[in-house]
């Protein structure tokens, strides 16, 4: 989800530590009991994290897609590793006010099947959203 990108962390010690290139899966799941404890203890605001759980979930996910792209197993058995967004889609969550019906929502993933079926490293471990690559 787009609700993730980085650009929704105010804390550059934040987005500096999600966009490191030495960045490891035990270190993010490091940041997400870190950012669990500030939630507990009400100072996540202030400490930098987004106002939003849901979009900090999914920073979490885009965040560990790039990750597990770049695993030795993924890379070995030439897995594809994307994470897309569908926009805001007409659904239960997204309610009647979404700008894109449920076929729209369909669209960035169904691009991303019809790939031709082999790792592109301009794509691996990228976010996309409306058929493109997109910065987190």
């Amino acid at each position: 989800s787009t609700a993730g990108l980085l650009t929704r962390v105010s804390s550059e010690e934040l987005v500096s530590q999600f966009t490191s290139e030495s960045l490891t899966k035990e270190h993010l799941f490091s940041l997400a009991k870190e950012f669990n404890e500030t939630v507990k203890d009400g100072t996540y605001i202030s400490k930098g994290w987004t106002k939003n759980a849901y979009g900090t979930s999914k920073l979490f996910i885009n965040t560990y897609t790039r990750l597990l792209a770049k695993e030795e197993m993924v890379i070995a058995k030439k897995i594809q590793a994307y994470v897309c967004c569908p926009g805001w889609v007409k659904t239960d969550m997204g309610g009647p006010n979404a700008y894109r019906e449920l076929h729209e929502g369909a669209i960035t993933p169904m691009y991303l099947i019809d790939l031709p079926f082999e790792v592109n490293p301009e794509f691996q471990g990228k976010f996309f959203s409306d058929k493109m690559v997109r910065s987190l």
